[in-house]
């Protein structure tokens, strides 16, 4: 069914044009054309073979495009937005391959529609070498995805993984280019079918991105504290939403102008509980990331917690997250207009994770539990307000939906998730 839709879409495609000039002016023209367009290498060496021309005779040129958008204060000497690190800096002869059209027979657009298939998208990833897009990005590349990943250059991937050399990297300072109105273009000029937006915290961000772009489908992370205090438990994507504090309240914002308020291209959006995996310390079992709490439940099993230990608090992989925005740019259909939540099958209470990490790490839990007033007096006040955050949401949610919707399952469940985040944090800062 993909195969005979994708090329009936080709086949439906307008005739290339072209300028006063002689150069060549792509408008989603001939399939050669759109596919090169798109990034799909494997598709437009396959349709360049299928019409006479040596798939090897190609001009290197910058990737994807004659000329990217310039921002004004890099046309004036100040500071560029953009720098970037081509993997595969691959391009073809535009005039020689959109002048090909009267060469496209049925056998040239049925190798264009397989190598497509085979192919997959062309994704830019924003903020790809953080939490999330250290697990999302290697696995596109190797689901056959042409992957950019625009970041601030200031980090890498909290994991190695081979298939990094095949991502081309783009260093831009979002904020920069955000002041002037040019973040929509510096990505819009990098040609994408689909865009995970990683790094969008207000509306502001999200309609500037999208006024940039035009039908492509756009993945954007959210967060369960969206939804504010749970109501009734598993929270569900269609419940109420009231959420409090600047963070919850503009991802809410972005969620309903992505999947209410614009048509300009096809969102989803994905909630993270509390990200956790090996090279971050996770939020601990008194609800905060004091890491004396875990440096007490190793030396003797001694943890102090609030109230009676009950409130909850939801986990999540980095590697589940990266999998639930995969399945959504891969299930398109199913996704668009959607939210999904993204956490474990279940949730702790403080005091079961404090049970959890102290029997961990050899010992019988040894737990204290105090009024919230006298919990505040006996920890840090910074380490007092992070736990509030955290428990005062009772966070617990459903993965329902995305098994319905989109067949995905989480891989970790919580006690195994978090146990593997304070191993990798004690081997890397106590041992």
């Amino acid at each position: 069914m993909r195969k005979c839709l994708l090329r009936n879409q080709i086949l439906d495609l307008p005739t290339a044009a072209r300028s006063s000039e002689g150069t060549s002016q792509v408008k989603h023209g001939d399939p050669v054309a759109w596919v090169v367009s798109h990034g799909c290498r494997r598709a437009a060496t396959a349709a360049r073979s299928t019409a006479g021309e040596d798939p090897a005779n190609t001009v290197t040129l910058d990737p994807f495009r004659s000329s990217p958008p310039r921002p004004q204060a890099e046309e004036a000497g100040g500071e560029p937005y953009t720098s970037r690190q081509g993997a595969d800096s691959w391009n073809v002869d535009r005039q020689r391959t959109l002048g090909r059209a009267h060469l496209l027979g049925s056998a040239t657009i049925d190798a264009v529609v397989a190598a497509v298939l085979f192919h997959g998208m062309r994704v830019v990833v924003i903020g790809g070498t953080g939490h999330i897009g250290t697990y999302l990005v290697p696995s596109l590349v190797k689901a056959g995805h042409d992957t950019v990943v625009i970041s601030r250059g200031s980090r890498r991937a909290y994991r190695d993984d081979p298939a990094w050399h095949d991502v081309e990297m783009l260093t831009c300072n979002r904020e920069a280019a955000e002041q002037d109105g040019q973040f929509g273009a510096v990505v819009a000029g990098l040609r994408p079918d689909a865009v995970v937006d990683l790094t969008c915290f207000t509306p502001a961000q999200a309609r500037q991105l999208v006024d940039g772009l035009d039908g492509q489908h756009v993945v954007q992370t959210g967060s369960i504290w969206s939804y504010g205090p749970s109501v009734i438990v598993p929270t569900t994507e269609d419940a109420a939403k009231h959420p409090y504090g600047e963070y919850g309240v503009n991802k809410l914002a972005v969620e309903q102008y992505l999947t209410g308020e614009q048509d300009r291209v096809r969102a989803s959006v994905v909630h993270p509980g509390h990200i956790s995996g090996p090279g971050w310390m996770p939020i601990g079992p008194a609800g905060n990331l004091d890491p004396a709490v875990i440096d007490a439940l190793r030396a003797d099993g001694s943890c102090l917690l609030p109230d009676r230990g009950g409130e909850t608090i939801h986990h999540v992989h980095a590697e589940d997250v990266a999998g639930l925005h995969q399945a959504c740019l891969e299930q398109p259909d199913a996704a668009a207009g959607q939210s999904f939540n993204s956490v474990c099958t279940q949730a702790f209470t403080l005091r079961g994770y404090a049970e959890v990490v102290a029997r961990h790490f050899g010992h019988e839990p040894r737990l204290e539990f105090v009024p919230w007033d006298e919990f505040v007096a006996r920890v840090n006040a910074e380490h007092a307000a992070v736990t509030l955050e955290h428990i005062g949401r009772a966070p617990q949610h459903s993965m329902e939906k995305a098994g319905t919707v989109l067949g995905f399952l989480p891989k970790h469940d919580v006690t195994d998730t978090v146990l593997e985040s304070i191993d990798a944090w004690v081997a890397a800062n106590r041992n």
